[in-house]
This record gives C-alpha cells, structure tokens and sequence, in this order.
C-alpha cells in the first residue's frame, strides 16, 4: 500500500480534519484547517507553485511520512477514542474497548502492530507501519 493509498484512506474517515502543522503531499504545510478547508505555505516562487493557499481542502493528501502529520494524525486518533490508542506502540495495551500488540516477526521482516478494535472484534487489523496503523485506528473509531 503507498503512502497515497493511506493518506486518502485518511481523509474518507468521519473524524478526518486537517490540523495546524500537517503537511499535504503537495508539500503544503498546514497553518489552519478543518474537514472541508485548508490554509497553508508551501516553500518557493509562487510561479512554481509556492507560496500561500486558502481554499477548499478537496484534492489534498496528508503526507504520511511527515513526523509532523503523523503526530496529528495520532492526536485525531487521541481524539475519538478517549485516549485507549495513545499508546499504541507500546508491547501490549488491553483496556475494556481496545486491545493493542506489536506482533513479534522473523528477523530482518517487519514487525506487524497488531489492533483489536473495539469489544467482540471478528479479527485483529495488521498494520506494518506506524502510519497504517493509525489509519486503521482512525478508521474503526467509533
């Protein structure tokens, strides 16, 4: 899955919004946004596309690989599950909603975050990156 695939996985959730300090895939970096609009600056000459946007926010990714994205992307995670996911990274998480593991793997092949979401899940979500798995996150949020 790249990381377009994910961004726009993101931006279909209900709980999806732009943050302040989000960068776009575009190279936008948020200074102000919501579900529906975007204000940022992107670096360089405004004939090549730089310079200040203020519109609407259809069209834009989030940049996944962006540290600054992630962060929101996991406060907006923060947000909608009361804080059960916030420490999703850690080697094992159970509370009464949520269930988190980082799955052990053969050496050399990637760790998989393992997500148990909600009461009664069918069948954990596997996520081999932190971005993906925040997305899945965001996702089952109710």
């Amino acid at each position: 899955m790249t990381i377009e695939d994910l961004g726009r996985r993101a931006v279909a959730c209900t709980h999806w919004r732009f943050m302040d300090g989000m960068r776009t895939t575009c190279g936008l970096r948020v200074v102000d946004g919501g579900r529906d609009y975007v204000i940022g600056h992107r670096p360089g000459a405004t004939r090549d596309g730089g310079g200040w946007y203020d519109g609407p926010s259809e069209g834009f990714l989030p940049d996944l690989s962006d540290p600054a994205t992630l962060g929101c992307l996991l406060a907006l995670v923060r947000e909608e599950t009361d804080g059960s996911m916030a420490e999703y990274l850690s080697p094992i998480m159970l509370d009464p909603d949520w269930s988190v593991g980082v799955g052990f793997c053969p050496k050399g092949a990637a760790p998989q975050i393992l997500l148990c979401m909600g009461k009664g899940s069918d069948a954990p979500i596997k996520a081999y990156t932190e971005a993906e798995a925040l997305v899945a996150a965001l996702e089952a949020a109710p």
